[in-house]
């Protein structure tokens, strides 16, 4: 069955239901299952809460594997038995809101035999919503949670300890296909320590599967009151080594597989030292200070705040023989007592014969240079940004002509970070974000596993963006108050010219410094790097924007699910060719449909009689779908659902009809009057123009409710039409119809009146209160692709009034002729000789208007006699003088 056909209440019909993969996920909630819809391009998640009687699960991506940047599904019970879905997003470690586009569609939910909370929920793997995270193919960082209790308002509780994260390719079964295995508990009995600190856990010439090698400082004791500190040991690495992954590792031997880290355990860093940098005092391996005191080395690898990081299959990263300085940076923002400590990096290593048969990368650390950060206080702490270049003529210097494969980025700021961002730029057109951090967090530091590839000639542009304070600068530094902008990448093949990256920091609007890739000079570290030492020139800037470059199939695929105009000729209307064929029978059979018709001679009279049916007929058939339709889409809307748009469809599909009948009735009518055809031209123009909005502001929702309020202006002339009709059939005669007739006339000016001030109290509460959050879609959600169009709801209201209002004054005149016909009937009935300005009166301000008829008292053949007074009448006035009419017009 189709999945959208199941309730969100009941006893589960997807229970029995097999998905493809499942993940384990620890204290968060019990094992996720999933299956991704490759045809459909689709993700349906089956979670089920950690413990009994939880009130609501959750799953979702997050950009670094904590609650900063975080894409959130969130399933809840809201009553007995009754369910709903959420989407939601955080960008701090706070509750996370509603997303204003809700792509979130729960299937199925209920409670399983343990009473535990179950959901199945689907979701696109791209919404085109930058509140969610794109599903793509490589390893992101799927966190799930549950907890207790929900609030009257559906907000969920704090969930405790009951959260996870895992690193997992929702796409492929990477974990099963390409996924070196790693015993999660390392027998420490077993381990050879080679020299203090130093410590193997197999032998390389005998081991069969890759073995940790432990690298700890030793017996670390700090004071309790410094908040920054960073202790380096140096050591000496005899045999090479490749490695294919490393974690962090502290308290003898405990990894993120076996325990928590301390939290003032901020990073690891190891350093490869060439020849003369390594300072000789410190070869003892003991642990020193070197804040101030930082050898000049490259670093080869680092690792902050994540879990274990692992290189592609068949590649590894090559620990060459040398001195080495492992640095670690201790936070200790809580200071609390850090005595005797032994954190280090754990490395995950290939035996020798393995180690043959792997492809060697490196990893390079590009730093920004520290005396280029400054940034100055704001009261108002207005981001600012900072930017940096790895120039193009860097790569094509250093770079072989096949370029490198990348397996692996990630950021480093410290506690001002908020959001960061690295281009990668290729023949003067952003081709790619490698990354388009949401929410930088300066605790949980993991890599995003994006693979890309860097030719010669392309250049890198970071953007790391600040939170200024509010008294004083920020500068360049080391200590966790000062700032830097750094990015590492991992790549293959190992390159021995490219070990590190220096970049200068500007400002968006100034132009780029110079910058620095190869092996750092023995005079100087990089995060200290003269300008002058830097031989690379910058590019200009005025790159093609991404959005420029990429085929936007976001917009492509909102405006299909959505039926929006291109406004192009090639968009071709068929809805258009349907309405018009369907127009033309029904006035080529309504006079077989209805007898009377027939009696109507005048040809002018008759098609007015056609067009007065016409409009009855749809205006009270569709009146009530329209309100049925409508109904759903005026509720409170924070937030609305992205995936379903048929109420809007079907809602445009009513109005768009009654607009092509006003246009067809332009052609069909006989002789129609200027002002006919002004009021007609203006209605239509007014629903092209909502069309315009929905098309290119994006907020289709409030197009569609402005129009489906205008659209009852012509849904609500029932009695006018009727009126009308009953004429031309010969009824203007009779004791009743002036009676019809002033009705009609109240009638038709109350309704215009009520509709125009719901339309502007619509207008003016959605622009006053800024609840109408459709108008927010483009901020929310595409904006980043779309053009900047100025197109707001100041605009709409200035171009919906001015149209309001000229049609306004076509009402009030017709409302004045209709009271006028009725008096005039009801004292003197209708003559032959009836002025002629009083029917072009009629005939200007109404579509099917045409002269009274007349009835006789004794009722003999009163329909035929009074349709042929009607149509003399008719022709009297088909060749009188316009002026008449133009006059009436003037002076109302």
């Amino acid at each position: 069955k189709d999945g959208y056909a199941f309730p969100v209440t009941g006893d589960g019909p997807w229970d029995g239901h097999r998905f493809e993969r499942i993940q384990n996920m620890g204290d968060g909630c019990q094992p996720i299952e999933w299956t991704v819809d490759g045809q459909q391009k689709k993700i349906r998640y089956k979670i089920t809460s950690a413990n009994e009687d939880d009130d609501w699960v959750a799953v979702g991506l997050s950009e670094n594997g904590g609650m900063r940047g975080a894409d959130i599904n969130i399933v809840k019970e809201i009553g007995p038995n009754v369910y709903a879905a959420d989407d939601t997003f955080s960008m701090e470690t706070e509750m996370p809101k509603s997303d204003v586009l809700q792509n979130t569609k729960l299937l199925s939910a209920w409670r399983d035999e343990s009473g535990r909370l179950v959901g199945v929920i689907e979701k696109d793997l791209d919404t085109c919503d930058k509140d969610d995270l794109l599903i793509e193919p490589y390893k992101q960082h799927l966190i799930c949670a549950s907890g207790r209790g929900v609030t009257e308002d559906g907000d969920i509780t704090y969930h405790g300890r009951n959260r996870h994260s895992n690193t997992v390719n929702l796409l492929l079964d990477e974990e099963l296909l390409m996924d070196r295995k790693f015993p999660v508990d390392v027998d420490l009995s077993k381990g050879v320590e080679v020299e203090p600190g130093i410590i193997f856990y197999d032998d390389p010439g005998t081991a069969t599967v890759p073995y940790a090698v432990d690298v700890n400082l030793l017996d670390v004791t700090l004071d309790q009151k410094a908040t920054t500190s960073y202790m380096c040991r140096v050591f000496t690495n005899i045999n090479p080594m490749q490695v294919v992954a490393y974690e962090a590792v502290w308290d003898n031997g405990t990894t993120v597989a076996t325990g928590t880290p301390p939290e003032y355990l901020h990073h690891e860093l190891l350093l490869h030292c060439a020849g003369d940098r390594v300072d000789m005092d410190h070869m003892d391996g003991q642990p020193f200070d070197c804040y101030k005191d930082m050898p000049a080395c490259d670093a080869t690898f680092n690792h902050a705040k994540s879990g274990l990081i692992q290189s592609p299959p068949g590649t590894s990263v090559k620990m060459h023989p040398g001195v080495f300085v492992l640095q670690v940076h201790y936070d200790n923002t809580y200071q609390v007592p850090i005595k005797n400590d032994s954190s280090g990096i754990r490395f995950w290593v290939l035996p020798d014969e393995q180690a043959k048969m792997t492809q060697s990368g490196n990893i390079v650390n590009h730093v920004g240079q520290l005396a280029s950060i400054r940034i100055p206080a704001d009261p108002l702490q207005r981001d600012f940004p900072l930017q940096m270049m790895i120039s193009s003529e860097a790569t094509r210097a250093t770079l072989p002509e096949t370029g490198i494969q990348v397996f692996g980025v990630s950021l480093h700021m410290h506690k001002a970070g908020l959001r960061g961002r690295l281009q990668l730029i290729r023949d003067g057109e952003n081709i790619l974000d490698v990354y388009d951090y949401r929410s930088y967090d300066f605790n949980m530091q993991a890599p995003n596993l994006k693979r890309w590839r860097i030719l010669p000639g392309d250049a890198m542009v970071v953007t790391c963006i600040f939170k200024p304070n509010k008294d004083t600068d920020i500068v360049g530094g080391l200590r966790t108050e000062d700032e830097m902008c750094n990015f590492a990448i991992g790549f293959s093949p190992e390159l021995p010219n490219y070990r590190s990256g220096v970049g200068y920091l500007v400002k968006p609007d100034e132009p780029f410094r110079k910058s620095f890739i190869g092996n750092v000079p023995n005079t100087t570290r990089g995060l200290y790097m003269p300008e002058d030492l830097a031989p690379f020139a910058p590019d200009k800037r005025g790159w093609v924007d991404l959005r420029d470059y990429r085929e936007d199939y976001c917009e492509m695929a909102i405006r299909d699910e959505t039926s929006l105009f291109s406004f192009n000729w090639g968009d071709a209307n068929v809805y258009a060719l349907y309405i018009a064929i369907g127009t033309f029978f029904a006035c080529l059979f309504l006079e077989y449909l209805v007898p009377s018709l027939k009696n109507i001679q005048n040809l002018r009279a008759k098609r007015n009689a056609v067009i007065c049916i016409i409009q009855l007929v749809f205006s009270t058939g569709f009146l009530i779908p329209l309100f049925v339709l409508a109904a759903p889409i005026f509720k409170s809307n924070d937030t609305f659902n992205a995936y379903e748009v048929d109420t809007y469809n079907a809602l445009r599909g009513i109005i768009a009809t009654q607009i092509l009948l006003y246009v067809l009735e332009l052609f069909y009518k006989l002789k129609i009057r200027v002002e006919v055809v002004v009021h007609h031209i203006i209605t239509a123009a007014l629903f092209i123009f909502l069309n315009h909005v929905a098309a290119y502001s994006y907020a289709f929702e409030y197009a569609t409710k402005l129009g489906a309020i205008l659209i009852l202006l012509a849904m609500l002339d029932q009695p006018k039409n009727l009126a009308l009709l009953l004429k031309y059939l010969g009824y203007a005669n009779t004791k009743w119809w002036p009676t019809l007739c002033k009705v009609a006339a109240v009638w038709y000016m109350a309704s215009k009146l009520a509709v125009i001030s719901v339309a502007i109290f619509f207008m003016y509460e959605s622009s006053a209160s800024g609840n109408e959050k459709s108008w927010s879609v483009p901020g929310h959600s595409f904006s980043k692709w779309m053009p900047d169009y100025k197109l707001n709801d100041t605009v709409v209201i200035g171009v919906v009034s001015a149209m309001m209002f000229l049609l306004m004054l076509d009402q009030i005149f017709t409302t004045r002729v209709l009271w006028k016909l009725a008096l005039k009937v009801g004292t003197d009935g209708l003559a032959d000789d009836e002025p002629d300005g009083e029917k072009d009166l009629i005939e200007t301000a109404m579509p099917a208007s045409a002269s009274a008829s007349s009835t006789d008292s004794d009722g003999d053949s009163k329909g035929i006699r009074g349709t042929t007074r009607a149509q003399d009448i008719e022709s009297h006035f088909d060749d009188t003088d316009d002026n008449a009419a133009l006059n009436q017009l003037t002076s109302v």
